[in-house]
């Protein structure tokens, strides 16, 4: 419900987008142009509590399963605006979606970092099977979500991060131009959603 208020309260839309939650019969979370209508299902959240079942405590379980749930969410959030703006997707709509969840995340907190880092680990895990459907799938390989998510992080302030490179988080091949990627991806969606974006009281 947080998210939505956010959302009404930053664009102003010229179609109404509904957020629901349902079960699928499946771990999914989708956008369904016709209704335009978010849909999070129920065994998504179920398959990312067996997901993050390893992380050391109750607390740190329950935050990585709601910031996972929060990327998955602007994604497909980034898809009814890309619909209800008619925004154009230049390459793969999949990775567009993931952008405009990145922007929305990777905004200096700590808390929209491990989120939108968190949201990319669950969908690799989620993801674990390489095969020719995989590889033709629409959207890009687990790990390779992983990888573009962690530059924008680092890309916003290198200096913050520098663990990812002691790390080997990120090659160092990749970071140096991280700086400039996340700037793009600023850039690109600042200049899409002007228009819509509500005034400041």
């Amino acid at each position: 419900a947080q998210h939505a208020a956010d959302l009404n309260g930053w664009l102003a839309l010229p179609a109404p987008v509904t957020l629901s939650f349902a079960g699928c019969g499946e771990a999914n979370a989708y956008y369904d142009g016709p209704t335009r209508r978010v849909v999070m299902c129920y065994e998504l959240l179920d398959a990312l509590g067996q997901v993050f079942g390893d992380r050391e405590t109750p607390e740190e379980r329950e935050r990585a399963i709601l910031g996972a749930a929060g990327f998955l969410l602007y994604h497909e959030l980034g898809h009814a605006l890309i619909d209800v703006l008619d925004l154009p997707a230049l390459g793969r709509e999949e990775d567009t979606a993931d952008q405009f969840a990145a922007y929305v995340l990777v905004d200096g907190t700590e808390e929209g970092e491990r989120a939108a880092l968190d949201g990319v680990v669950g969908l690799g895990r989620l993801d674990a099977e390489f095969d020719d459907m995989a590889f033709a799938d629409e959207h890009s390989l687990g790990v390779q979500r992983f990888y573009n998510v962690a530059c924008w992080v680092y890309g916003r302030d290198p200096a913050a991060h520098a663990q990812f490179l002691e790390r080997g988080t990120l090659p160092p091949e990749r970071a140096e131009r991280c700086p400039g990627e996340y700037d793009a991806l600023v850039r690109g969606w600042e200049r899409l959603l002007a228009p819509y974006i509500r005034a400041q009281q």
